[in-house]
């Protein structure tokens, strides 16, 4: 049996505007909440409330990566994903296809990310450490949403973070939001009023180790 195709989705240029608004809040909100339950609980292992808080932060980081990487799509490329397979690793790589060599966008990740790594003494990245972050944890994106289950309703064995990782992930969070707030500030389109881009300052300490 054939799979019906997906018809491609065409957004009007006030439709444009709306997504990327309500993407860069999203991408945002996500990028904060998972600072604040990095940082927020008090409790130390063997309490509960200190893996819930740190599994959901790590969701969230993943989920912020995502949807500023579907609002770069939507700027620079007028994509619209409308598939199930939305991790940061296939965004990412459409991104990739899409803006050909490493110059353009693809640079200007990387030079924003170690920008602002270096402000918080984290060691430089490159393209190829970041797809490498990306691909190690394509299934972590399922993983720590269902608390290890995968799609199938197993338990993967492969559960967890490092250190490396949560600075690249948190960093690359922040280079996104800060690249698509000044294309969006460029293209005139509005941002929620309240909503500015996260300073540095807001990335946990623990991140700097």
């Amino acid at each position: 049996m054939r799979r019906k195709k997906t018809k491609k989705t065409k957004l009007t240029d006030e439709e444009v505007k709306t997504a990327a608004a309500r993407l860069m809040a999203a991408a945002q909100a996500h990028q904060r909440a998972s600072v604040y339950c990095m940082n927020k609980p008090d409790a130390k292992p063997p309490n509960i409330d200190w893996f819930f808080f740190n599994v959901v932060s790590i969701e969230m980081i993943l989920l912020s990566v995502e949807q500023s990487l579907r609002l770069l799509l939507l700027l620079h490329y007028r994509i619209v994903r409308d598939d199930t397979n939305h991790t940061p690793r296939v965004l990412y790589q459409t991104m990739t296809r899409k803006s050909g060599g490493a110059a353009g966008i693809r640079a200007a990740i990387v030079a924003h990310t170690n920008a602002i790594g270096s402000l918080r003494s984290i060691p430089a990245t490159t393209e190829k450490e970041i797809l490498a972050c990306l691909n190690k944890h394509n299934a972590s994106y399922t993983n720590f949403r269902y608390f290890q289950l995968n799609q199938q309703g197993k338990v993967n064995p492969d559960f967890g973070f490092k250190g490396r990782d949560l600075q690249i992930l948190h960093t690359l969070a922040l280079a996104l939001i800060s690249l698509n707030t000044k294309e969006m500030k460029e293209r005139k389109i509005g941002m929620y009023a309240s909503m500015s881009v996260v300073s540095e300052s807001e990335m946990t300490d623990d991140l700097r180790h």
